[in-house]
């Protein structure tokens, strides 16, 4: 490959980086410009929803990476340390997931 083409591949991404900064840029202004328009209880409550969504999928994906992929929430042949260690960080997880949640919700749900 000459230094030509290299040259043009380099060019190519930028301009790529570019509009794409460009459009996510004109996405935030333009949620911005919608959110700027509503209640701000309404906005409040969206935003508790959107972070109530973002603990539950950030919960699950996190479980599923480190039980299923490592396959450390199954027992194969025996108990292993890292099956132990597993339940015992989704069982303290859960757990401060639901006292997040209900702080988090806490006099928002029925005022």
């Amino acid at each position: 490959m000459d230094s030509k083409t290299t040259g043009e591949v380099w060019l190519l991404d930028i301009r790529f980086s570019r509009a794409t900064f460009c459009v996510t840029e004109c996405l935030i202004f333009q949620t911005t410009k919608l959110m700027s328009g509503m209640e701000p209880e309404v906005r409040d409550f969206l935003k508790t929803v959107l972070k109530t969504i973002s603990a539950g999928m950030l919960f699950l994906v996190f479980h599923m990476i480190v039980g299923l992929y490592f396959n450390w929430a199954f027992f194969e042949e025996d108990v292993r340390l890292g099956n132990i260690i597993y339940y015992f960080v989704f069982a303290g997880s859960f757990t401060y997931m639901l006292f997040y949640l209900y702080k988090l919700w806490k006099g928002k749900v029925f005022n």
